[in-house]
């Protein structure tokens, strides 16, 4: 009798049932399962929450603490060290050029105290002979479409060209913001913003004759595939599309040619295999632009066409100006390289960060041309031995001299500047990145002089039409 109750007490319940609230609730499922798959297909909403989302959870992955103060600005702090530059003069071949530097947040409480100095100008001695003040407020007070802490002073130079009347050009990054690219601006001498676009350019760019700007430039993109080819993207968060983007002299963007496919349609569908982090494919950080004079020595190439570095697959490359084909390409010569630019002769020179020898430091700089794909080293030799170890895991920046026999160095994780002659390896000049840190920490005693060791992301040549403009005296 139990079990005839039990089962009656079944049935009673099944009875009890609206199957109709049931039917609608599977039928609810359904359609929010099939408007899901078609989010994702077709991107309707609420697709960019989700791309928004997964780009927040980005850039907290790539926090560092924001109790640690100047973070990736700086490589130390010491208080034991005075808090000024420390300029050497090694050779009498040194140059005597006023050179442009670049600066940041904290740097040079003297001359810019509310938040340092986006760069300025030294003569050989490292006397200040000009500067520009960092409107952090004015740029990124109100700044939307970032994710992760967008406190101004997070916000840093990397990229400058100093125009020949007197203009600043410059690329923006970020610490625990994503993505870090921030974008380009144009600063006139005083300081004063003159336009300003926060679309993710970034890194090292060049300008022309007519203030047209070449730079890289990036864009997310949800991605299954890698260009047309047939490489599976592991990336869970959106990846990085980066390419040459193009400005004329008032900021409008001309156009924007992304690498990924440069290099898939060209024939090199290798370079995407072998990848390290397929979230960031390319990480294209430098610009140059084949002069007329280049051309005549580098056969198949054009003026106006661009030399990109491309850091993930190691690869420097002469790109098509007008649809961003691949005319020359060496790759897997160097490791990691940044700052690629032309000498007089048509070679290449990049900041080769992990192709170096670990028993000098591990980083070199490596000359290379395009035409055969030998390489060479043209620091550190058996001349370098005043400036060893040399080693800068990421960034680094290389200039090269007016009269084309130097190189001024920039090597990031060292704070440190260094001239060297092309020819040689001997070293010529140096400056180390030191500022007293005390009066922007926001705790702790302001008046107690603090070294910080800056890192060193770009030191330039300074024509006398661009001194003049200024009116200093080359």
């Amino acid at each position: 009798m139990g079990k005839i109750g039990k089962g009656h007490s079944i049935i009673s319940r099944l009875a009890a049932i609206d199957w109709s609230l049931v039917a609608f609730i599977f039928a609810l499922c359904g359609l929010t399962f099939a408007y899901g798959v078609a989010t994702m297909a077709l991107k309707i909403f609420p697709y960019q929450l989700f791309v928004d989302a997964k780009a927040a959870a980005q850039s907290l992955r790539l926090m560092e603490d924001e109790n640690a103060g100047l973070g990736m600005l700086v490589n130390k702090v010491d208080d034991r060290v005075k808090p000024v530059p420390v300029v050497k003069t090694f050779d009498a071949a040194a140059g005597n050029e006023l050179l442009l530097v670049t600066g940041g947040p904290a740097q040079d409480a003297k001359h810019c105290p509310k938040f340092g100095c986006l760069a300025w100008i030294v003569n050989r001695k490292g006397d200040v002979l000009y500067s520009w003040p960092l409107d952090l407020e004015k740029l990124f007070k109100n700044i939307k479409g970032f994710a992760g802490s967008t406190e101004v002073t997070n916000f840093y130079p990397v990229g400058l060209q100093l125009q020949n009347d007197g203009t600043l050009i410059v690329s923006f990054h970020a610490r625990n913001v994503f993505p870090y690219t921030v974008g380009i601006a144009k600063i006139g001498r005083k300081g004063e913003i003159l336009w300003e676009h926060l679309d993710n350019t970034h890194h090292w760019f060049t300008t022309n004759e007519k203030g047209e700007i070449f730079a890289p430039g990036q864009r997310g993109a949800a991605a299954k595939y890698l260009g047309g080819t047939s490489l599976e993207v592991r990336c869970k968060f959106p990846i990085s599309d980066e390419g040459v983007r193009v400005y004329r002299k008032d900021g409008s963007v001309v156009k924007t040619l992304s690498a990924i496919d440069s290099l898939t349609q060209g024939g090199y569908p290798g370079l995407l295999y072998a990848l390290r982090d397929d979230c960031d494919p390319i990480h294209l950080n430098s610009v140059d632009i084949v002069s007329p004079e280049i051309a005549t020595k580098l056969a198949g190439a054009n003026a106006g066409d661009f030399l990109v570095s491309m850091r993930e697959p190691s690869a420097i490359a002469v790109l098509d100006q007008n649809d961003g084909h691949v005319k020359m390409l060496v790759s897997g010569r160097t490791a990691g390289q940044h700052s690629a630019h032309f000498l007089p002769d048509g070679s290449v020179v990049a900041f080769d960060n992990l192709g170096g020898r670990r028993s000098t430091g591990g980083t070199r700089i490596a000359r290379i041309n395009l035409l055969t794909g030998k390489v060479d080293t043209v620091f550190p030799t058996a001349a370098s031995k005043a400036l060893l170890p040399f080693f800068s895991v990421d960034g680094g920046h290389v200039s090269v001299s007016p009269d084309g026999k130097r190189l001024m160095v920039s090597s990031k994780d060292e704070s440190r500047d260094f001239e060297i002659d092309i020819a040689s390896g001997k070293p010529l000049w140096s400056m180390t990145h030191i500022q007293d840190v005390a009066p922007f920490q926001p705790n702790g005693d302001k008046a107690k002089p603090l070294a910080g060791f800056f890192k060193a992301y770009g030191t330039y040549y300074v024509s006398p039409q661009q001194a003049q403009a200024l009116g200093l005296k080359n």
